[in-house]
């Protein structure tokens, strides 16, 4: 049993709550809840050394939690093992998620950030919506804004309330999964997995980047998002509402399988291989409650909202061991995916910049070498100097956090460790 509880409070600079720095806005805050838990697990093996049974065995597991603020939930899952043979085993598991929104997301504050966003409006930003663009040009001109002369300012860059939301609720999810291992006792060191995941979640607990608010707003496709738009009169966005929210539903599914193999040709000499191969079969996601679920699969979101969902991911390496010395080849791969294909999302139309970003490969090379109580490395990062793909519009607009490991090219690392 635990009881625990959570609190935060914060308390900026008078100055900066009456936005008179050169920072950020943000004001005040404070809050906390308390839980209290009982949680249960427990293993118990049916069939052992028997045929068709080397091992058939079945587990479970259960918690309660009480909150002053959320009320009580049970959370279950149960999972059962079952290996025929000692070289093949299978796996299956079904439960059910809780979690419950953290102090930060609850009680954050309000911070007024200025993000890059393009006001629909603008007349030179209309003509992008495609085939929305009529319903736009007459949403702005319901609003006393006529595209034909609008010009947006603040040089891009839209004040936007972010920060904490005290009503939020819990995010609740099932999952289940289901796999086979295979280890062949013919063929020594050699390992393989394989394993079908699935998960749904409700009541996801996030924020909604400023351009979607706007997007939902004038093309129509959801109408509740011009409730937290403001504009002055002269018709310049105030201010665009994008606190944290339970945005919807999220279901998403994928394959991964794993090969290890380790075999010794020499005495001194031995070879590791490893893989793990990701395959994204579906992600979809609601942005608001009851609203439409979008396809994210093998996309890149504007603005960086949600992640990135390349459907093809590998992890491959190769590690020639000498002794006290070693040589790692390593390989990412990163399937290509499209920023925004002006179907299954609101995005605007095709040809606007870069649809579509290409399959990426990164390659690093690592030596090391043992000696006694040392270890020295050497290591060479983004071995042939990929650069990353160039997007439309990233967070800040700088950088997408899903080519991290090209943006520096190649570089080179060397480092010395001692144990003692």
């Amino acid at each position: 049993m635990e009881h625990r509880g959570e609190q935060m409070s914060y308390h900026p600079d008078p100055l900066i709550a009456q936005g008179g720095s050169l920072t950020n806005t943000v004001l005040p805050t404070g809050g906390g809840f308390n839980v209290s838990e009982a949680y249960l697990e427990g293993n118990l093996t049916l069939l052992h050394n028997v045929p068709f049974a080397k091992n058939l065995s079945i587990d479970g597991q259960g918690r309660f939690s009480s909150y002053n603020t959320f009320g009580t939930t049970y959370n279950w899952k149960a999972g059962i093992n079952w290996a025929p043979t000692r070289d093949v085993a299978f796996r299956g598991t079904l439960g059910t998620s809780f979690r419950q929104p953290s102090v930060s997301e609850l009680y954050g504050g309000t911070l007024m950030s200025y993000n890059g966003a393009n006001d629909p409006c603008d007349m030179t930003q209309i003509s992008n919506y495609g085939g929305r663009q009529a319903t736009v040009m007459a949403n702005c001109m319901k609003q006393g804004i006529n595209p034909a002369n609008f010009q947006q300012g603040g040089s891009g860059q839209v004040a936007t309330l972010n920060g904490g939301n005290a009503k939020l609720q819990p995010e609740i999810g099932r999952t289940y999964t289901f796999g086979a291992t295979f280890t062949p006792h013919w063929i020594p060191g050699l390992s393989t997995s394989a394993s079908f995941w699935h998960y749904s979640v409700s009541h996801t607990i996030g924020a909604l980047s400023t351009q979607y608010v706007l997007d939902g707003c004038y093309t129509g496709s959801d109408p509740s998002m011009c409730s937290n738009i403001t504009r002055s009169a002269s018709g310049q966005i105030n201010t665009v509402s994008a606190l944290n929210a339970n945005l919807g539903s999220l279901t998403t599914s994928g394959v991964d399988w794993d090969l290890s193999y380790r075999f010794r040709v020499t005495d001194a000499d031995w070879f590791m291989v490893e893989n793990n191969f990701q395959r994204l079969v579906s992600y979809k996601q609601q942005m608001v409650p009851n609203g439409p679920h979008y396809n994210y699969l093998g996309s890149i979101t504007y603005q960086s909202q949600g992640t990135s969902n390349p459907t093809v991911r590998d992890y491959a390496s190769l590690t020639w061991h000498h002794n006290n010395f070693s040589v790692t080849y390593m390989m990412q791969y990163m399937s290509g995916m499209h920023w925004n294909d002006g179907t299954n999302t609101i995005y605007k139309s095709q040809g606007y910049g870069r649809d579509r970003t290409p399959a990426m490969v990164l390659q690093d090379l690592t030596f090391n070498y043992n000696l006694k109580r040392w270890n020295f490395q050497f290591e060479i990062q983004n071995l042939a100097d990929k650069q990353p793909p160039f997007l439309v519009n990233t967070s800040s607009n700088s950088n997408d956090s899903t080519y991290s490991g090209w943006y520096a090219g190649r570089s080179f690392l060397l480092q010395a460790g001692v144990n003692f």
